[in-house]
C-alpha cells in the first residue's frame, strides 16, 4: 500500500461506493457507512500495517480491504494495459480472469461505465476497473439496500 497509496485509496472508495451506492448516486451516507464493518475492516488493515509493514502475516485475505486483493486488483490492470496507457479497452479486458467472463457482460460493463477516449475505443481508469472486479468478486452476493 505505500508504494501506490493514489491506487490504494481508489481501491478503497470505489469497493465502499459499490457495496454503499447501488444507485451510482455518488452519495455514501454517513449513517450507513458507519452501520457497517468497512470502516472498522479498514481502520484494522491500516493500523496493523502501520504496527509491523514489514511483516505480511497481517493481512487477512478475506477482509474486503486486504492489501492482497489490493495488490491482485491492479495487478490485473496493469496486465489488462497492455498499451500501458493507464487505461484499459474493452478489447484488452477480453482475456480478464483467464477469459471466463463472457463478452456480453464485457460489452454491458463498458456501456454503463464513464469512458475516456473520443475515438474507440473508449477507456476505462482504474477506478472503472475496480467497479468491475467487485462485480465480478460479488456476483453471488446480493445486497439489498
Amino acid at each position: 500500500m505505500k508504494d501506490c497509496p493514489f491506487y490504494y485509496a481508489v481501491f478503497v472508495e470505489r469497493c465502499v461506493f459499490f457495496q454503499l451506492d447501488p444507485q451510482r448516486s455518488g452519495k455514501v451516507s454517513i449513517l450507513e457507512l458507519t452501520s457497517t464493518r468497512l470502516l472498522d475492516d479498514l481502520f484494522e488493515v491500516v493500523s496493523m500495517q502501520k504496527r509491523a509493514p514489514d511483516d505480511k502475516s497481517w493481512d487477512t485475505p478475506s477482509s474486503w480491504c486486504s492489501i492482497g486483493k489490493f495488490w491482485r486488483v491492479l495487478e490485473q490492470f496493469r496486465n489488462c494495459d497492455r498499451d500501458g496507457s493507464g487505461m484499459v479497452s474493452l478489447e484488452e479486458c477480453r482475456g480478464l480472469r483467464e477469459g471466463t467472463i463472457t463478452p456480453l457482460f464485457l460489452e454491458r460493463v463498458f456501456a454503463n461505465q464513464i469512458l475516456y477516449g473520443d475515438q474507440p475505443p473508449h477507456e476505462m481508469d482504474f477506478r472503472g476497473f475496480v467497479d468491475l472486479d467487485a462485480a465480478i468478486t460479488s456476483r453471488s452476493v446480493c445486497c439489498y439496500h
